[in-house]
C-alpha cells in the first residue's frame, strides 16, 4: 500500500502535466483550421 501511494504521487502530476500538454498542442493545432475555413451559416 506505501509503494502504490508512493508511485501515485509520482505518476499522477506526470499524467497532469503530459494531458495538459496534449490538450494546448491539440488547441493550438485546432485554432488555425477553424480560422481558415469558417462555418457556413444558412440565411
Amino acid at each position: 500500500m506505501i509503494g502504490e501511494t508512493t508511485l501515485a504521487m509520482l505518476y499522477v502530476p506526470l499524467f497532469f502535466y503530459l494531458f495538459d500538454r496534449l490538450a494546448e498542442r491539440r488547441k493550438a493545432g485546432a485554432a488555425p483550421t477553424e480560422a481558415a475555413a469558417p462555418a457556413v451559416k444558412e440565411p
